[in-house]
């Protein structure tokens, strides 16, 4: 039990208690002497053994801890600046990408407010929600890369659950219409109204 504790300086009060404890038997009660039977000498002799092997045993179990310790912790350090190399590639591509889908959104948007015939306004609306949910992809990507990073701050603003609740079953009923599907949202009374947080905007697909 005694490795588990990593402690190395507890193995050598142990050792220096017996020396004293021997000390003590010898110097003062004189129970140990060069006249004691062959059955005392063997006792003392199998104690000390037992004692200062089980310390020897638990101080090299001591040391392969320490050294699997600090095993795992240059494999996780390792892990955590592979996570964060990711994160910043991650975040540099996704702001790389968010112009072009943000201009192709503008434009799609620009085109739809003229005259056009069903088809290519079938076709740009098409265009225009493909490039909703690449925008909110990106922004996913880079909420993952704040978070890996350390460097996302929650927002502490009041907003309304029921809101959010709205925004997430009209997008549902939109996306159940065309399967023919029902939904029923059975919400706990109990929710509070105004909740704390960050209210995200879910686009409408």
């Amino acid at each position: 039990m005694l490795f588990m504790l990593n402690k190395k300086w507890i193995l050598y009060v142990l050792k220096a208690l017996y020396i004293l404890a021997l000390l003590y038997h010898v110097l003062i009660l004189h129970t140990i002497s060069y006249g004691i039977g062959f059955r005392d000498a063997f006792r003392l002799g199998l104690g000390t053994v037992v004692t200062f092997g089980g310390a020897a045993l638990a101080e090299y179990w001591i040391k392969q801890r320490i050294i699997q310790r600090k095993w795992y912790n240059r494999v996780f350090a390792d892990l955590e600046a592979s996570g964060k190399q990711n994160a910043v590639f991650l975040s540099n591509v996704s702001h790389e990408l968010r112009t072009p889908i943000n201009t192709v959104i503008g434009i799609s948007e620009v085109v739809l407010e003229k005259d056009l015939s069903p088809d290519i306004r079938a076709d740009m609306n098409s265009i225009r929600l493909a490039g909703k949910r690449l925008s909110n992809q990106i922004n996913n990507i880079l909420d993952y890369t704040e978070i890996v990073e350390g460097t996302l701050i929650p927002a502490k603003e009041e907003y309304m659950i029921t809101s959010v609740l709205n925004d997430v079953s009209t997008m549902a009923a939109l996306q159940s219409n065309r399967q023919h599907l029902e939904i029923v949202f059975d919400i706990d009374p109990k929710v509070p109204a105004v909740m704390v947080g960050t209210q995200r905007k879910f686009p409408m697909y």
